[in-house]
């Protein structure tokens, strides 16, 4: 476990921190800074593994869903990263300052200082995935509709290449279902599976990706 709250980093104030499975993110008075979580523990520098991910904000409140991060500024609204804090853009709620961030099966809940408590619904942040690789080939990956009800599809902006799967992962991280990814469009079957709260894993030669996916 990690202590961090309010101690100087790089001469910015610590305001909130949340973490994922792979990586720490920090809100500070000049936006968000993130490390990988193995190379903090065994780094005897603690900040020196940190890197500014956005910049020239003020941050208030972190909220991490796997690979989605949505960061509360003050008096710009909502920013959120659904690929681990690679790419940025605005979430809405422009002149509100976020003071704190929750959510549940369907809403992102954003306290704020001038409009009270605002509900987002989740889904307009977890439709895509946006990345681009060390060769500068733009990767995207589509998922919809979501909610679903008997089908999911899967759409990508390449041409597929071979070991490229999608699995089916339900709450408790049992793999229900996987299946090769073959085309630019995929489609998978739900129909067999009870209403609830899923994971979709992408999982190609250079990433793996989690959507959350509602049936």
């Amino acid at each position: 476990m990690f202590l961090y709250a309010g101690i100087d980093f790089k001469q910015r104030e610590i305001n909130c921190a949340v973490q994922n499975e792979i990586y720490l993110y920090t809100g500070t008075s000049n936006g968000v800074y993130k490390a990988n979580l193995n190379e903090i523990e065994k780094s005897i520098l603690f900040d020196a593994k940190f890197t500014n991910v956005l910049k020239n904000f003020e941050i208030r409140s972190l909220l991490a869903v796997n690979n989605l991060i949505i960061a509360g500024t003050a008096d710009h609204g909502i920013y959120y990263s659904n690929d681990n804090g690679k790419n940025w853009q605005s979430g809405g709620l422009e002149f509100n300052t976020i003071s704190s961030l929750g959510y549940n099966d369907k809403y992102i809940y954003a306290g704020t200082l001038e409009s009270g408590v605002l509900r987002i619904n989740k889904n307009q942040f977890l439709i895509s995935y946006n990345h681009v690789d060390e060769n500068a080939q733009s990767i995207q990956i589509e998922i919809f509709p979501n909610p679903s009800s008997d089908n999911l599809n899967i759409k990508l902006n390449y041409e597929p290449l071979e070991n490229e799967e999608v699995s089916i992962i339900d709450m408790l991280g049992q793999n229900i279902l996987t299946q090769n990814i073959k085309s630019i469009e995929t489609n998978i079957k739900l129909s067999n599976l009870q209403s609830g709260i899923y994971y979709a894993k992408f999982k190609n030669r250079r990433e793996v990706i989690k959507f959350e996916v509602v049936k």
